[in-house]
């Protein structure tokens, strides 16, 4: 009985163990020049009076606004409220982030660890026997 409630207790730890996944934050500093675009991932504009607008769902950069639902906080980090866009004048430099999943690094903390247990399992349901 007891090596029954140590398999249950390895193959639970594997099962747990390969619920994981590795992600890595990739950031890029994007320039401010005179072509329009859009960014798709999160981006961060540090504006000229030091505060900072966060937009999490990207933006478009035209000629004379940064447009996109955003939040911005004062030069103290503190919420100061939701806006549209802002000046593109005011902006002194714009910067993009994106999660990745990292797949190697995923499959392997994931993948080898509940192999493992299972084979430790297995060994242990063997040796009761």
């Amino acid at each position: 009985m007891r090596s029954v409630a140590a398999v249950s207790v390895v193959l639970l730890m594997g099962a747990g163990v390969s619920c994981m996944s590795v992600t890595a934050l990739r950031h890029e500093a994007l320039e401010l020049d005179d072509a329009p675009r859009v960014i798709r991932s999160s981006v961060k504009a540090h504006l000229a009076d030091g505060s900072t607008v966060l937009f999490p769902d990207g933006v478009t950069i035209e000629q004379e606004q940064v447009t996109g639902e955003g939040d911005r906080y004062d030069i103290r980090l503190s919420p100061v409220g939701a806006v549209s866009g802002v000046a593109r004048d005011s902006v002194i430099a714009i910067e993009s982030f994106d999660t990745e999943i990292d797949p190697d690094r995923t499959f392997a903390y994931s993948f080898v660890p509940t192999l493992v247990s299972i084979a430790v399992g297995i060994a242990a349901a063997l040796s009761s026997r």
